[in-house]
């Protein structure tokens, strides 16, 4: 009987160790479980309702359903009324609503109107810098009501280039987000093209030194597969244009003096812009024979469109900036064809008198009165430049 005590107590001290371990291998695995099933639980994910009320107009936009953080979009088409012209879209009835800004909350934007009797524009311009307007589906806007919104146009296009946005101003600092709110504008305005060569460099604004091609691109290192113009030598600002000048020079051998079967015939043609070299060939457009009479012009022309010679004051800048400048001289050297600026003296577009025009001298930096023959026997030679 004392044996079988023993058994049994062993038994029973033996079956309570192995149900422990079944619990607590039990419960790891529900705790395993419960752990897995709360990472498999999906992100929730908050929505808010942004509604448009169009206050009378058509068609009222659909209501969006917007991810927490995320932006609305802008109706397209806006919204019509008789008699009255669309501004904006408001959250507030003051302020065009930004639709850059994220979403936060529920919201009601109310199209914003005003009367067509008293409706007042901004002038708006679009420099393409070298682009062009799509054939099919151009849409862009030429005013902008007083305190509205600009919509985006249909991009432009430019070979052998990426378009990039629209900016504020010809340095391309500022991009515009659209619809742009013109809340803040004072007076007309010019946006301005911002494109990237395709398989090159940025070209964002041109600076000086960069290569200028027959496309009408630019780029900071010389491609060798295009037809390389010159380089540039003023950079574009809001107050003047930029300015190319040409790879290659037109040695003596003639100014603008018409030349007759009895001599050099003087004349007056009242070229006489000094900052800007294309109203002055404007002017010798006019006269009979041209072409002929007045050779720089020509040469310069024979460029293509746009090239001309330049008046006094942008040929001061151009010389002013490559004399003696070893570096924008050997980027006019590796252009094939190309030759420094060394030659001493420069004819200018601008005329004096009848029988005088003006030269510029680098290595004096002199503006000099020669006479129109001047260039037929000696060493006054002619480059052309081009505005962008």
């Amino acid at each position: 009987m004392g044996n079988c005590q023993k058994e049994n107590i062993f038994t029973t001290n033996n079956n309570d160790k192995i149900m422990k371990r079944i619990l607590f291998i039990a419960l790891m695995g529900v705790i395993a479980m419960g752990l897995a099933s709360c990472g498999d639980k999906e992100e929730v994910k908050t929505y808010f309702t942004v509604t448009f009320d169009a206050d009378g107009g058509t068609p009222v936009p659909e209501a969006q359903r917007v991810e927490e953080g995320k932006t609305a979009v802008a109706p397209s088409p806006a919204p019509t009324k008789t008699g009255f012209v669309f501004v904006c879209w408001s959250a507030d009835g003051t302020n065009a609503y930004n639709f850059q800004s994220p979403v936060t909350r529920d919201l009601i934007l109310r199209a914003k109107w005003q009367a067509e009797a008293v409706a007042e524009y901004w002038q708006v311009a679009w420099e393409l810098n070298g682009g062009a307007w799509p054939a099919e589906g151009d849409n862009h806007a030429m005013q902008v009501l007083k305190g509205g919104t600009l919509a985006e146009p249909a991009p432009p296009t430019k070979a052998n280039h990426t378009f990039e946005g629209w900016y504020k101003e010809a340095a391309l600092t500022n991009k515009v987000d659209f619809p742009y709110d013109v809340s803040d504008v004072t007076a007309n305005f010019t946006l301005y093209a911002k494109w990237k060569e395709e398989g090159g460099t940025v070209t964002e604004s041109p600076k000086i030194g960069d290569y200028y091609y027959s496309d009408g691109s630019f780029s900071k290192e010389l491609n060798n597969g295009k037809t390389c113009m010159g380089i540039v030598v003023r950079e574009k600002t809001a107050q003047q244009n930029g300015l190319v000048v040409s790879h290659d020079v037109k040695d003596a051998g003639g100014w603008w003096m018409p030349v007759t079967a009895t001599g050099f015939v003087y004349k007056l043609t009242n070229a006489k812009n000094e900052n800007d070299g294309a109203k002055n060939l404007e002017i010798i457009k006019k006269w009979n024979n041209w072409k002929k009479w007045y050779p720089a012009f020509s040469w310069c022309t024979q460029k293509g469109n746009g090239w001309y010679l330049p008046a006094i004051n942008e040929l001061k800048t151009l010389c002013d900036l490559l004399f003696e400048n070893a570096a924008l001289n050997a980027r006019l050297e590796a252009i094939p064809g190309g030759k420094p600026l060394v030659l001493p003296q420069y004819w200018s577009s601008t005329e004096k008198s009848d029988r005088t025009a003006y030269v510029y001298v680098p290595q004096l930096k002199s503006v000099i009165a020669r006479n129109k023959t001047y260039a037929q026997s000696s060493n006054v030679s002619t480059r052309a430049v081009r505005a962008f």
